[in-house]
């Protein structure tokens, strides 16, 4: 008889004994040979990553051992030096630097030694830093990164040539801004919008993305505010009026408020009544206030009793900023007429911004009003100290 025959009679051997126990002892053995197998998958697995992590950094060791202080002294160096200096100066560890992996961990070196240095606040030679990682291909080898279908090998690249500060080829990363992977797709319009020197506004013509959030938000500004530096940024009513979300809309308002764009006040006043959102009124209503344009204080006068509470609160906020006699009349008929007690404190906190006129309303109300007004009038001047 041939092995085939002494396996095939054992297999059938064991399956008649195994179903010949009780449910419940066939259902367990399952379990735990299903749960022996994930064990055993995930122990491979680990031992894999942890395998794969210490020759990593194995490597970079060597690497550093080797270039460390040669390219220490190179970033920091005040002298420009030439591609063919470096290449002179790291001739011995060119070929240190061939492989994806060795690319890879020489980029991470990189990085980690500008990071260091940005925290130290030390002095990096930005030039050097680019002819450095030109000699070894850092910028193509990231570059072709961009081009593979793989949508994480593409958010990496971006993050590297961000990290690195080398910037951008427009063509090889306007392949991502309409990505369907929205981290990547938002990733891209970022680059873009910091690298472009034709249209860096481009993105903001389309609400920079159709799911804009918060950390959108952080990324937009931190554009606008290194934009600022190099000169004055257009005027931002214009992807105001552009934009179909409101979400955008209101931060843009914002920012217009922040980066005190006097002369949009008339067009956002112009805007106010034409927007159902609410959260677009509060910040057109926040950002007049901000702007100190006092034109509109009558035009928000005769909006507050057609609003809810959070756009009456906004209201009585920026007519607070105009400090102007009619304002401080307004908010104390307000005042005097309102029966809730939130709204009256904020109402006090707002005439209180009047200075000494203001302190006077509140102490008339305190004198011969309610025990409230009393209570309110001391809560604000322990408050604001005054």
């Amino acid at each position: 008889m041939d092995l085939n025959y002494y396996i095939q009679y054992y297999v059938f051997y064991l399956e008649s004994k195994f179903l010949g126990y009780p449910f419940i002892i066939r259902l367990t053995v399952l379990l735990i040979s299903i749960l022996l197998l994930i064990y055993f998958f995930s122990l491979i697995r680990f031992l894999a990553i942890n395998w794969y992590y210490r020759v990593n950094e194995k490597r970079k060791n060597r690497i550093e051992s080797k270039m460390g202080n040669r390219i220490n002294d190179i970033i920091f160096d005040p002298y420009h030096h030439s591609k063919e200096e470096i290449a002179y100066s790291l001739a011995d560890s060119i070929k240190l630097v061939k492989r994806r992996r060795d690319k890879l961990i020489f980029t991470d070196i990189i990085i980690d030694l500008l990071s260091n240095a940005r925290k130290s606040n030390q002095t990096i030679n930005q030039n050097n830093v680019q002819t450095l990682i030109q000699s070894y291909g850092i910028p193509e080898f990231w570059e072709n990164e961009l081009k593979s279908g793989s949508s994480k090998k593409r958010r990496e690249a971006l993050r590297k040539l961000d990290d690195l500060g080398n910037g951008f080829t427009g063509a090889i990363v306007m392949r991502s801004v309409y990505h369907k992977d929205k981290g990547l797709r938002k990733h891209a319009r970022a680059a873009v919008m910091q690298y472009d020197t034709n249209d860096p506004f481009k993105f903001l013509e389309e609400s920079f993305d159709s799911d804009f959030n918060a950390l959108d938000e952080v990324i937009i500004h931190h554009f606008l505010t290194s934009r600022s530096k190099s000169g004055p940024l257009p005027m931002l009513t214009r992807y105001v009026r552009n934009s179909n979300n409101d979400a955008f809309k209101a931060f843009i308002i914002k920012e217009i408020g922040f980066f005190n764009q006097v002369d949009s006040a008339p067009i956002l006043s112009s805007m106010l009544e034409q927007n159902s959102s609410n959260a677009v009124k509060i910040a057109i209503i926040e950002t007049l206030g901000k702007l100190n344009y006092g034109e509109a204080e009558q035009q928000l006068i005769g909006l507050y009793d057609l609003t809810n509470k959070d756009v009456q609160k906004s209201i009585i906020h920026s007519i607070a900023q105009f400090k102007t006699d009619k304002g401080l009349e307004y908010l104390t008929g307000l005042y005097m007429i309102s029966y809730d007690k939130e709204r009256k404190i904020d109402l006090a906190y707002c005439i209180q911004q009047f200075g000494n006129k203001g302190n006077q309303v509140l102490k008339s109300f305190a004198t011969h009003a309610n025990g409230f007004d009393k209570k309110v009038f001391d809560q604000v001047t322990y408050h604001t100290g005054t």
